[in-house]
């Protein structure tokens, strides 16, 4: 079956999980604002997966071992049907391959820090996750900011003169 969304991905992979009663954890949804589609993760111990849109197509695909010295693995070319995805988390995530036994689709090693933007457990909050830092400043009382109307004022004043000079 082919990915049409990430959120479809999501949802059939979760299935698959608990229909097979495997140890994994997630997803985890990591949101890196608005207009951008999250970041999916799933995990078992120090390992990770993380699927995310590839904007030419497909989705793409990174494995991680949290281990110390472990290289990243991120799949350049992006998988495209369900299948693909459901055999590099089962792979990776429970029978131990490592990023050079996967499927081969073009991965890319490095030692580097692929995202640390990314809690491990992803599932913990983090400031780099929009949706995570909203949520934690709403727990810890903060009001909803808006602009008052004298900075709208002001705003809208700049916009004209900028306008005006523009013309000139």
């Amino acid at each position: 079956m082919e990915i049409r969304y990430i959120w479809q991905l999501q949802k059939i992979l979760e299935d698959r999980i608990a229909e097979a009663g495997l140890p994994i954890l997630g997803a985890a949804e990591t949101e890196y604002g608005y207009g951008w589609e999250p970041t999916i993760s799933f995990w078992v111990g120090e390992r990770r997966v993380h699927f995310y849109a590839n904007p030419e197509g497909g989705i793409a695909v990174e494995v991680a071992n949290m281990s110390p010295g472990f290289k990243t693995g991120r799949g350049v070319l992006a998988v495209t049907e369900i299948d693909e995805a459901w055999e590099i988390l089962k792979l990776f995530l429970i029978d131990g391959a490592s990023p050079e036994e996967l499927p081969d689709h073009d991965w890319e090693f490095d030692r580097r820090m692929y995202d640390e933007c990314i809690p491990h457990p992803p599932a913990d909050p983090s400031m780099g996750n929009i949706a995570s830092f909203v949520g934690a400043m709403k727990a810890a009382g903060a009001k909803e900011w808006k602009p008052s109307e004298e900075m709208l004022k002001r705003a809208s004043h700049k916009k004209t003169s900028e306008s005006d000079e523009e013309s000139d």
